[in-house]
């Protein structure tokens, strides 16, 4: 220890409290560590607080979006659109079958369409049957190539009867190849009807689909359009909503125009298709 310097004075300038005496614990910030912390066994590891993951970074100038609000809203929009289609198809659909509204016919495509059905219907139990022919006469086929089989072994075992067992092997065998070519030409007549039959035609009755849903649109905006012009709406309110109301029915009208010429158009191709098909492979 340095001479001239005062042990007791320089120990009562610092107040009792800063003291640690003998068999006490110092009260220093790191007593206030978490349990887990404290008994890790670690005395010289410094407890440092984790920030929580939803407090933005120290510094940072970005924050979070929140597009929520944004979403919602956009599902009730689309929410809103929905109902108002099907409440104005619903309605019209009612006051068409109680006569309360006109309908859209075209008697023409009507026809073709009905004519397609009567098609479809008959050309789907052609389908069963020529499965079913060609079942059986696999199974005549597979009965000859048998039978041709069996007499050509009697015809080695029985030397007396060979030559008659022979002739007879030859024809089952050649018959069996005629069924199994009869076979091969009704499954590939069978797979090109089946093709026109559940490809092109549930083809064109989708659209037939389409085509109907877009009728009972339009003449549902085509209606209440009529309504709106008996009102004679004076309000800028009330002609607002009128002008939202042609614009609805333009729309409609431009869609089921679209779908009528499109489904014309696929009529005529279906029908031609139907004509080919058949006509190269009737010759059974």
């Amino acid at each position: 220890m340095a001479e001239g310097i005062d042990v007791d004075a320089e120990v009562d300038r610092y107040p009792r409290s800063a003291m640690i005496e003998e068999g006490e614990t110092a009260q220093s910030p790191v007593s206030v560590m978490p349990p887990e912390v404290q008994h890790s066994g670690a005395s010289d590891s410094v407890y440092t607080p984790q920030q929580s993951e939803d407090a933005p970074l120290s510094g940072s100038t970005h924050s979070r979006t929140d597009s929520t609000p944004a979403q919602g809203q956009s599902r009730f929009q689309a929410f809103k659109d929905w109902s108002h289609y099907h409440v104005k198809c619903t309605r019209q659909f009612l006051n068409e079958k109680l006569g309360r509204s006109a309908k859209t016919v075209d008697a023409s495509l009507d026809a073709k369409v009905e004519i397609l059905r009567n098609t479809q219907t008959k050309f789907t139990h052609l389908l069963y049957l020529t499965q079913q022919l060609a079942n059986s006469i696999q199974s005549v086929a597979d009965t000859q190539r048998a039978l041709s089989e069996n007499f050509a072994f009697l015809s080695v075992k029985s030397p007396e009867l060979g030559t008659e067992f022979d002739s007879s092997s030859k024809i089952q065998k050649a018959q069996s190849r005629h069924s199994d070519e009869l076979v091969r030409v009704l499954l590939a007549f069978h797979k090109t009807m089946d093709t026109l039959v559940h490809k092109t035609m549930e083809d064109v009755f989708l659209t037939v689909k389409q085509y109907e849903a877009a009728r009972l649109s339009y003449d549902a905006s085509q209606t209440a359009v009529e309504r709106a012009q008996e009102t004679q709406p004076t309000t800028p309110a009330a002609q607002a909503q009128y002008k939202a109301m042609v614009a609805e029915f333009e729309s409609e009208k431009e869609k089921f125009e679209k779908l009528h010429s499109d489904l014309e158009i696929k009529l005529k191709l279906v029908n031609a298709n139907k004509v080919c098909i058949m006509y190269t492979n009737c010759g059974l």
